[in-house]
């Protein structure tokens, strides 16, 4: 019996939808603790049924949408997945990532765990108080880093792009029709190689010291590239829409006035899902 198919077995015996769980709970259940890994690194939580623990879940039919790394509160959030039970490989079909939960989920596993090590490695751009182009173009590399070990291999992760397939400039339609053209802080997408699904994470950094306006003018951006194709045109992954959407993930990213604490929110399906706050240890 593998390590953690006492997991498997608990949660295959639950009725709930969604439970939430403590480290400690697990460790309970697997009868052991839990690797030092599961408490430093994101990355440990992907759905990834190529690691035990990842297979643990899934197999019992339940995806990883959320935890908690944060001193001794850590918990993790298992969700159902009606599809979860499907052959794995059907992860790879593009067409359908935009409504999985497993690839939301993975998609922010990724985005938490670049943006940790980006932290880790370059706190003394926040000591300093550096640009929010500085510490974007540091989390574009770290982002990049990192994709080469997952799913997301394939897709490119740039600053401040601005264009589609055939170099028109990409621009987005809001809820009053108002065409606006825009250049995301970051994104990870195909460059137009996936008519499928060509956008993944769009990140929109913002100062606290910016005036509201600015900041809910990037929020109502999230809202807009993360809508549907139902809201703003007709999807047959045959060809590009007129105007940008569907990234699965929108990321609002506000570093504090004094660059020690990242206030972070979630933006999926045209909604904001989450929050989450970060703190940046000081340099010592």
């Amino acid at each position: 019996m593998g390590k953690y198919t006492p997991l498997t077995h608990w949660l295959s015996s639950q009725n709930f939808d969604k439970i939430s769980l403590s480290f400690n709970e697990i460790e309970k259940i697997i009868g052991e603790k839990l690797p030092p890994s599961a408490y430093k690194h994101n990355r440990w939580w992907l759905n990834d049924k190529n690691h035990a623990q990842g297979k643990s879940w899934i197999d019992a039919g339940y995806t990883v949408t959320n935890y908690t790394r944060i001193y001794k509160d850590c918990k993790v959030i298992f969700e159902k997945d009606p599809g979860i039970h499907r052959i794995y490989e059907d992860y790879y079909v593009k067409a359908s990532w935009y409504n999985s939960r497993i690839v939301y989920a993975d998609l922010v596993n990724l985005f938490l765990t670049a943006n940790d090590n980006m932290i880790s490695n370059n706190s003394d751009l926040f000591d300093s108080g550096s640009s929010e182009r500085s510490i974007c173009g540091a989390l574009m590399l770290s982002i990049h880093d990192y994709l080469r070990n997952t799913p997301f291999y394939e897709y490119y992760v740039d600053v401040e792009y601005n264009r589609n397939r055939g170099g028109l400039v990409k621009t987005i339609i809001d809820n009053n029709e108002v065409v606006t053209n825009v250049t995301c802080d970051l994104i990870l997408h195909s460059r137009g190689v996936f008519y499928e699904q060509d956008n993944l994470i769009a990140v929109e950094m913002k100062k606290a010291t910016r005036s509201e306006d600015d900041k809910e003018s990037d929020k109502k951006r999230l809202i807009a590239l993360t809508q549907s194709d139902n809201s703003v045109w007709s999807y047959g992954g045959e060809s590009f829409p007129e105007h940008v959407c569907r990234y699965i993930l929108g990321v609002y990213y506000e570093i504090s006035k004094y660059c020690n604490s990242i206030h972070l929110e979630f933006y999926r399906q045209g909604q904001k899902v989450d929050t989450l706050e970060i703190k940046i240890p000081p340099i010592v």
